[in-house]
């Protein structure tokens, strides 16, 4: 490709990602631009002053801008551990196995933040690494930034985000693309009101006019002074950092918030100098970034399907194609603005991907097909004819309100199942046995036995299907409370609401009498979930449905008593396991009474480790706090024991 206009491509997808908060290109796909305009540059022996080669990434609007005391240099990509091995024995040339601090890769909004006497005096974004966009009132309103000593006057960098929960709370409509972009453009709110609506973090990952000779002294100073620092490893060899590098993915799934990579830098500060910069980069300093979960594909189709709440949600049938492991065969559209920003059309060449790495979503037009026509959104149910309906004018989702539409009975069935763990009820099977009218509510489900003979009667059913349905209803007749509350699919109640709710009210009774203000005390419940709860139990069906559910089976609150051996005690487990996966471990420990933390903090009872010696932040942190630090063995003792 011709540089000039490799140059002004990579320019473009730089400025949209940066500015306007919009990805154009994978990021995959960007990296590798940007190293073919790299390698055209060192090919011909120049390169134009503006070239994004040696400017780093903008993210520059309208507001108030200011010059950084220090540049902010953006890292240079990798993507395979050959680079890293280059890279690593280039860094061997100035010390012999130096040590490298791996940190996580936020994806996020970076920003430096200067303090005096404990209180913010100055927030910037990046910008264009030398110039930064003043956010400054907003920043102060964040909390993290509250427990900071009245002696802290440093500035500090690090990475602004929203937390996936956040995200999917403001983003129930579906019009936001990811939490990076709401996060960038929540900083740059110039409404203080509307930001106090959201709530952002801070991750500091840099200390500025520090005295320390290490990386990770710094690190350290920045968690004894209250900032939130992500965990890290110190690495002396190659091995070790491939290790870190694979630990923090495997970690991933588990955060509470984006990231898409690891950071790798060199820990003694001595050597940042020695080894030096480019414009761009520093070259003691390098990020890992993990594997695109993306490919490309046709909509064959777009089908409008209606969930059990009623919402009709756009999918686009696929061309079948290979995506992380599985093949992909729909991807969900969101709702008709989604449909109109992607001006998707069937027989579009489009890309997907996988939005928290489980559900497909599109999130690009390659290219649209000849003579193709723009869907348009049903205005009737498609599947009982019922008017749609938003359910108020600040939501961009339509319903179908009918309670007896075909498809919601159907959802709700199937979703009570499932829940419960009832198998033999596939939705294929449930929707075939609806329109013979045999399960037309969950209570029919409880109906089943006195009704055999006209289920026997059904074509390609079997005495024996309808036998062993009959099995798996009856061998689940004793039910948790919580499972019994998200098994009745409540309105925006999943499993963790669910949770809270039986942890809070202890029996079905008082939560079906709780008033708004009370259910709003449970743990991450809102005004919008608890008006949500109150309205289901006061709806006179519903509350049919249970009494009805109540005679039927046995519920029962099993959440952790006081009197479980392991009640009040926290623990927090990192790196490798030999004899099962951390997911075992957990359910071993919460089935008698114990808790689960992701972090160490004075809250925390043991960390379970089986390197006392790491140099993690989780070790070095249970260390300075006194925590008990016990290896797998001793967990599995402690759980064999009871003590």
């Amino acid at each position: 490709m011709d540089y000039k206009k490799l140059k002004e491509i990579v320019k473009k997808y730089s400025d949209s990602y940066y500015k306007d908060s919009v990805s154009l290109v994978s990021d995959e796909e960007y990296d590798n631009l940007m190293k073919e305009l790299v390698s055209l540059e060192e090919e011909q022996g120049f390169f134009d002053l503006d070239s994004p080669t040696q400017i780093p990434g903008s993210d520059l609007t309208n507001l108030k801008t200011l010059k950084h005391k220090r540049p902010m240099l953006s890292l240079q990509d990798f993507r395979t551990f050959e680079e890293i091995e280059e890279w690593y024995r280039k860094m061997s040339e100035y010390e012999k196995n130096p040590e490298v601090v791996v940190e996580l890769k936020y994806d996020g909004m970076s920003g430096a933040v200067r303090f005096k006497k404990g209180k913010i005096m100055q927030a910037l974004t990046r910008g264009n690494g030398e110039i930064g966009e003043d956010i400054t009132t907003n920043v102060s309103l964040i909390k993290d930034f509250e427990k900071i000593p009245l002696s802290w006057e440093k500035e500090v960098r690090g990475e602004l985000l929203m937390t996936k929960k956040e995200f999917e709370r403001l983003n129930k409509d579906g019009k936001y693309a990811c939490a990076r972009n709401l996060a960038s453009g929540t900083l740059k709110l110039l409404d203080e009101e509307k930001f106090k609506e959201r709530e952002l973090i801070f991750f500091a990952y840099w200390l500025e006019e520090s005295s320390n000779k290490k990386h990770s002294e710094d690190l350290e100073e920045l968690i004894k002074n209250n900032f939130k620092v992500g965990t890290y490893f110190i690495c002396r060899n190659l091995q070790e950092i491939k290790e870190a590098i694979t630990e923090i993915e495997n970690m991933k799934k588990d955060l509470d918030f984006e990231i898409d990579g690891a950071v790798l830098k060199i820990n003694k500060k001595d050597l940042w100098e020695k080894i030096g910069s480019t414009a761009k980069n520093p070259k003691w300093s390098i990020a890992y970034k993990y594997q695109a979960l993306v490919a490309e594909t046709v909509v064959n189709d777009i089908e409008f399907w209606v969930a059990r709440t009623g919402k009709v949600t756009p999918v686009a049938i696929l061309k079948p194609v290979f995506l992380a492991g599985s093949n992909i065969q729909k991807a969900t559209l969101s709702n008709d603005n989604c449909m109109k920003e992607l001006k998707i059309r069937v027989g579009d060449t489009v890309k997907v991907r996988r939005a928290c790495e489980i559900v497909p979503e599109i999130f690009e037009v390659v290219s649209h097909a000849k003579d193709s026509k723009v869907p348009i959104f049903p205005k009737i149910c498609p599947e009982c004819g019922s008017e749609l309906k938003k359910k108020n004018e600040a939501h961009a989702d339509y319903y179908c309100l009918n309670e007896n539409c075909p498809a919601r009975i159907v959802g709700k069935i199937v979703n009570f199942t499932h829940t419960l763990d009832i198998d033999g009820f596939a939705e294929i099977l449930v929707e075939r046995l609806r329109e013979k009218k045999l399960l037309c509510s969950i209570s029919d489900l409880y109906k089943i036995e006195e009704r055999k003979e006209q289920f026997f009667s059904v074509e390609r059913l079997g005495k024996k299907t309808v036998e062993n349905m009959i099995k798996n209803i009856n061998a689940h007749k004793n039910v948790p409370l919580e499972k019994f509350i998200q098994a009745l699919g409540i309105p925006n109640v999943g499993a963790q609401t669910a949770k809270a709710l039986a942890k809070k009210f202890l029996s079905l009774e008082k939560i079906m009498e709780a008033e708004e203000e009370e259910i709003k005390t449970a743990e991450d419940i809102g005004p919008i979930i608890s008006l949500s709860i109150k309205e289901f139990f006061q709806d006179k069906e519903n509350k049919k449905l249970v009494d009805f559910l109540q005679e039927k089976i046995l519920i029962q609150n099993t959440l952790p008593k006081k009197e479980e051996f392991l009640f009040g005690k926290t623990f927090c487990i990192t790196g490798k396991l030999n004899t099962k996966t951390r997911e075992e471990y957990y359910k071993d420990i919460e089935s008698n009474g114990g808790s689960i933390s992701e972090s160490v903090s004075s809250k925390t009872s043991f960390l379970v480790t089986n390197d006392e010696n790491s140099g993690s932040s989780k070790n070095l942190k249970a260390k300075e706090l006194g925590i008990t630090i016990i290896n797998e063995e001793k967990l599995k003792n402690l759980l064999k024991q009871k003590i």
